[in-house]
């Protein structure tokens, strides 16, 4: 007669099923990462983003597959970083927090749903998160999946719209910024020794694991290259204003000027894909950018499908612009209510920078006449003509 298994060990067993498995193997160094609780404190199971606890009442209902489906779960949470990336969608939507954790939930369901016979899901058990229409990766993103629950909110049970585990939303806000970057440094090793593993076994890689280790530097190169390059200015020679020097003797010569940047425009999409993480990435690197040009004044625009905010700084205000600015929007995506504002305001920038998640429709901006770039968050699209640069992937 076979020894029954503790919780532990069937926890145990699952780890090591998904390091064997080509197609998972690129998560079982994540597996790894902090501790496994074994507690009736929780009904299902739970994760503060570093430690997973699982209900033993619930795992005595579960077959192998469904263990492992649940394993994989928690772990795509540790991976996505979810506990700390959506912060600001608990913060932003307290009285919907239901709805954040079906998002995120569905975003894992249906890599776990297409993974069968290894992986199997809780039909009988539990009722989960999962529904076709999001299947398709490259358009839904957890904040994308979000926005349409908040527009079409799930009626009745959890299947198909429901949240089926924990997520310790507290436990992971008191994680401290050390330990929080200790973490990063964790799973992005993790996942690099998963990935390695996965060409070594010719597993299948899901792409979002290419776009967790895409290089975040990137972006704020090209950022900085763009503004310093086309806003700092230099010297130059007009005819316009002839040298004076020479008028006298009746020779023309041009006289030179210094056409350093005069002003910077900020408009910042604060819809509600665009989250605090990401908007505070880009101010830190636009405020970077303020301290090489020096301009004379920069304006902060915050829209949805409106103008929410406008700030104007001039002067020694300048240098104060990320721990002075206030954010303000959460509706839409319309960028096209910019320009308009601008010129009734007689807004007149040297060089514009645009924030937005991408998820415009055909509803882009009119050319504001000046140098511009676009830094689009993970997955948007921006027509090809628009300068820009893209934000590093969050699930």
């Amino acid at each position: 007669m076979a020894t029954k298994l503790t919780h532990k060990q069937r926890i145990e067993k699952a780890h090591i099923a998904i390091m064997r498995n080509k197609d998972w193997v690129w998560l079982a160094p994540t597996c790894l990462i902090g501790t496994v609780h074994i507690t009736d404190d929780i009904p299902t199971a739970a994760t503060d983003g570093r430690d997973v606890l699982y209900s033993p009442t619930f795992l005595d209902k579960l077959n192998d597959a469904q263990v492992r489906a649940t394993v994989i779960h928690e772990n795509m949470h540790k991976a996505f970083r979810h506990m700390r990336v959506y912060q600001y969608l608990v913060e932003r939507h307290k009285d919907n927090v239901r709805l954040v954790n079906m998002a995120m939930d569905f975003v894992i369901n249906r890599g776990i749903k297409a993974a069968s016979p290894f992986l199997e899901c809780w039909d009988g058990v539990i009722e989960y998160c999962y529904n076709p229409k999001y299947d398709d990766d490259m358009v839904w993103d957890t904040p994308r999946v979000l926005d349409d629950l908040l527009k079409n909110p799930p009626q009745g049970g959890q299947k198909g719209g429901g949240g089926q585990d924990g997520h310790d939303w507290e436990k992971a806000k008191d994680i401290s910024p050390k330990e929080a970057e200790e973490l990063d440094k964790q799973i992005e090793q993790a996942l690099r020794q998963g990935q390695v593993l996965s060409k070594k076994m010719a597993g299948n890689q899901p792409r979002e694991l290419g776009d967790l280790l895409t290089p975040a530097v990137d972006w704020r190169r090209a950022l900085r290259d763009f503004v310093t390059e086309r806003a700092k200015g230099g010297e130059f020679q007009t005819f316009a204003r002839p040298n004076r020097r020479f008028v006298h003797s009746g020779a023309y010569r041009p006289s030179r000027y210094d056409e350093a940047v005069k002003s910077i425009l900020f408009a910042c999409d604060t819809s509600g894909s665009i989250g605090a993480e990401d908007l505070r990435e880009v101010l830190s690197e636009v405020q970077g950018c303020l301290e090489v040009v020096k301009p004379e004044t920069v304006d902060v625009i915050y829209w949805d499908t409106a103008v929410a905010r406008h700030e104007h700084y001039v002067g020694a205000d300048v240098s104060t612009v990320m721990s002075s600015t206030k954010p303000a929007g959460g509706g839409g995506t319309s960028p096209s209510c910019v320009v308009p504002f601008c010129r009734n305001r007689r807004i007149e920038p040297s060089v514009a920078i645009w924030l937005s998640d991408g998820y415009v429709g055909g509803d882009w901006a009119e050319d504001l006449g000046v140098p511009s770039v676009w830094v689009i968050r993970a997955g948007g699209q921006v027509p090809g003509h628009l300068p820009h640069v893209q934000l590093p992937a969050r699930r």
